[in-house]
């Protein structure tokens, strides 16, 4: 799970050009569960849908 997470990781922060430094940060906070929750659909690709009622 660690990997998928660090993997998460680095694909947020190659997007610091299409997404606000602060943006980046809530979704990585530690106290936050958004890039812990796309890390573990993201290890098991086939079984895990993530589905949100989130608006920007």
């Amino acid at each position: 799970m660690v990997t998928n997470y660090s993997q998460i990781v680095t694909w947020a922060n190659s997007r610091s050009g299409h997404y606000f430094p602060t943006a980046i940060a809530e979704f990585l906070d530690a106290d936050e569960a958004d890039a812990w929750l796309v890390a573990y659909a993201h290890a098991d690709r086939g079984n895990r849908i993530i589905v949100t009622h989130e608006k920007s």
